[in-house]
C-alpha cells in the first residue's frame, strides 16, 4: 500500500484541519485504554486492601477497638493516593472520638504493615469512614 492510498483523496483537507496536538511528535501521544488498565488495578488493589485489612487486624492489633473493627469497603480517592477505608463498629455514637483516636495512632502500623504485605515503597493514605448502631429501619447510620 503506498503512502497516497494511505492518506485518502484530499490530503490538503487533512492538514486544514487543526487537533490539539498539532505539532507534537507522535511517538508521544497518548495512545489507547490506559485510563480503563489504571482503574482496573485500583480496583484489584482496594480488593486486596479490603481481604487484608481485617486479619492484620484481628491478628495484630494491640489496641481491643481495631480487633473489633469489620471492614466493609476500601475505595481508591484521590488518582490512588488515598484509600478510603468504610468500617462498621459497634461503639455508642457518643464515643466515636475513641475510634477516631484509635485509627489515628494504629494508621501509621496498618500503613506499614500493608507495605510489607504489598511490597511497596509508597503506600497510600489511609481514610476512615464508619457505620455505627442501625436505624429504626436496621439501616446504617453514618
Amino acid at each position: 500500500m503506498n503512502s497516497s492510498s494511505r492518506i485518502g483523496k484530499n490530503p490538503a483537507r487533512l492538514c486544514a484541519e487543526w487537533r490539539a496536538d498539532d505539532g507534537q511528535d507522535p511517538r508521544y501521544e497518548k495512545r489507547g485504554r490506559k485510563l480503563h488498565s489504571d482503574c482496573r488495578q485500583a480496583h484489584r488493589f482496594c480488593k486486596e486492601v479490603e481481604r487484608l485489612l481485617p486479619l492484620i487486624l484481628a491478628g495484630e492489633a494491640t489496641n481491643p477497638i481495631l480487633r473489633e473493627l469489620n471492614i466493609i469497603s476500601v475505595l481508591s480517592e484521590d488518582e490512588g493516593r488515598r484509600l478510603r477505608v468504610i468500617v462498621a463498629c459497634n461503639l455508642e455514637p457518643n464515643r466515636q472520638h475513641v475510634l477516631r483516636q484509635a485509627f489515628k495512632h494504629g494508621q501509621a502500623w496498618l500503613r506499614t504493615e500493608l507495605a510489607r504485605h504489598f511490597r511497596r515503597k509508597r503506600m497510600p493514605l489511609l481514610c476512615l469512614d464508619y457505620l455505627y448502631g442501625t436505624g429504626r429501619e436496621d439501616q446504617p447510620c453514618r
